[in-house]
């Protein structure tokens, strides 16, 4: 068994905010408004209800659909991993919660939902802001009862390093249950990364982040292993030849609040660049951001319409910038000319260097590659594919090479 630092609270707790703050970011703030978020969506007397007909529906159907000669996969907050999660149903696939099309999901591909119970996130959330920490070991042993109930032979999680899974962490480790942690989004090479180190094996996007848990000596080797990107990839994409330039924006200031001015000095900048090119600018919002906040420090400025997904965009747009939003990322594999701009005084990695996109520090370069990019007749000609080396591109497909890990381990 796993020996945890310090006491439970600081484990599940007090260590990711520690982590942050080394790194210049304060979390305390943005970690307990999400725990009282999801606390207070269990106060809604319907919303428990459907949890618990989800619950009662796997007593009565997982006897018939449990296949007894096929490891059981537990997910946790992977649901946006939709490959996967659908090549898993061929096993025995359970989400610890409810996704979109829940019963589409059940009836179809066989997939088992079994929501976490009520008592868990209120515990979890009263148990870290009243450093109670005989609340959070209650909150563990009801975990524990449901891991024991479910009978898992893998956990599946997003991250390791927020309460609800630091607490899973725990308790699957008490348990003997191996975790996996799927990696969700990009790091950049700094020995600060918060996830990723105490899941018992990790699944990566390429060898470049590999090799930033092994150099900076988070975690050993054997336990890392490539996935590649989890999400499936649009190809043939042809470019629009439009005259729109997305911004992917990000949540900073959520966690530095002397962020908020250079954010906004750089969307009235990039506004300003784009219209002198004849582009018409539009700002994407980060998930976390406050929209409405952010609407009225920028009133002139053109958001993407509240429900557009970012594949919307993507079929919208031709050219997207950020200073290291995973979209970005998303955008070049799906073809996009995508441009990075290191405007804030914060650490990242240099995108162009690793075979990304070109990265330009300065409003001066940026301007003039986005005017030689507008007396092009074909935009095509600056896209170039992204370094396998950073983005491994799974074959023959992120389901099937998910499936071959984890039959390695289990």
């Amino acid at each position: 068994m796993k020996k945890f630092k310090k006491n439970l609270r600081y484990f599940i707790f007090e260590e990711y905010l520690e982590i942050n703050e080394m790194a210049g970011f304060d979390a305390r703030s943005p970690v307990l408004n999400n725990l009282k978020i999801v606390s207070d969506y269990y106060k809604n007397p319907f919303f428990n209800l459907i949890l618990k007909s989800f619950r009662l529906n796997y007593s009565l159907f997982s006897p018939l659909f449990i296949k007894k000669d096929k490891a059981k996969i537990l997910f946790h907050k992977t649901t946006k991993f939709d490959l996967i999660l659908n090549s898993a149903s061929s096993k025995n696939a359970i989400v610890l919660g409810i996704r979109p099309n829940a019963l589409k999901n059940f009836l179809f591909r066989r997939t088992i939902y079994y929501p976490l119970f009520k008592n868990f996130h209120e515990n979890l959330y009263s148990g870290i802001i009243n450093h109670d920490e005989n609340l959070l070991f209650k909150n563990l042993d009801e975990l524990k009862k449901v891991f024991i109930y479910l009978n898992p032979d893998v956990i599946v999680i997003l991250d390791d390093a927020l309460p609800d899974s630091r607490a899973i962490i725990w308790v699957s480790n008490e348990l003997g249950i191996p975790t996996v942690e799927i990696q969700h989004g990009i790091y950049c090479s700094d020995p600060l990364i918060p996830t990723g180190r105490y899941s018992d094996y990790l699944f990566v996007w390429g060898k470049y982040f590999r090799n930033i848990y092994i150099k900076n000596k988070i975690r050993n080797k054997k336990t890392i292993k490539i996935l590649g990107y989890p999400h499936k990839i649009r190809s043939n994409l042809k470019f629009n030849n439009s005259n729109i330039i997305y911004y992917l924006g990000d949540d900073f200031e959520n966690y530095n609040k002397s962020i908020i001015d250079i954010k906004k000095e750089l969307i009235f900048t990039l506004n300003s660049l784009c219209g002198e090119l004849g582009f018409k600018f539009v700002y994407r919002p980060h998930p976390s951001e406050d929209v409405k906040f952010m609407k009225s420090q920028l009133p002139n400025i053109r958001f993407t319409p509240d429900k557009e997904k970012l594949h919307e965009s993507f079929d919208k747009g031709d050219i997207f910038i950020s200073f290291n939003s995973t979209s970005l990322i998303e955008a070049a594999l799906e073809s996009k000319l995508c441009i990075q701009l290191t405007n804030y005084p914060l650490k990242t990695d240099n995108f162009e260097e690793l075979g990304v996109c070109p990265s330009f520090d300065n409003f001066r370069d940026l301007k003039t590659y986005i005017k030689e990019i507008s007396n092009a007749k074909d935009y095509s000609v600056f896209h170039n594919e992204i370094d396998s080396s950073y983005i491994e591109i799974p074959s023959p497909d992120p389901g099937t090479r998910f499936l071959e890990l984890l039959d390695d381990i289990i």
